[in-house]
């Protein structure tokens, strides 16, 4: 059985702030710190998660199958709560970024 992990709590990876490097300032800096992260550590993957008051809570990430078994172990109604994503592999994301910040800016 899975472990549930706090998302919010992962590191954020170095190659992850190499992307928001490269992506230069955007008010989205949020939105796409989440989604390259989220695609570091569970891309090509389902999540199952809930947004929580301590955040992002991923109860169970892997293989349909392997998703689907965890969510069938669950108390009546528990997977009302939750999400279930499915982030892009990180080198969708790499190739469609900028090389440098530069790049951004020129």
């Amino acid at each position: 059985m899975q472990t549930a992990v706090n998302f919010d709590r992962l590191p954020t990876p170095r190659l992850v702030t190499d992307m928001l490097d490269r992506l230069g300032p955007t008010s989205d800096r949020v939105y796409w710190e989440t989604e390259f992260k989220l695609s570091y550590y569970y891309g090509g993957l389902l999540v199952a998660a809930e947004r929580g008051r301590d955040g992002l809570l991923v109860v169970a990430s892997g293989p349909a199958a392997e998703v689907g078994a965890v969510l069938d172990r669950l108390p009546p109604g528990s997977a009302d709560r939750l999400v279930i994503l499915t982030p892009d592999p990180l080198t969708d994301h790499l190739a469609s970024l900028p090389r440098t910040r530069e790049a951004v800016a020129g």
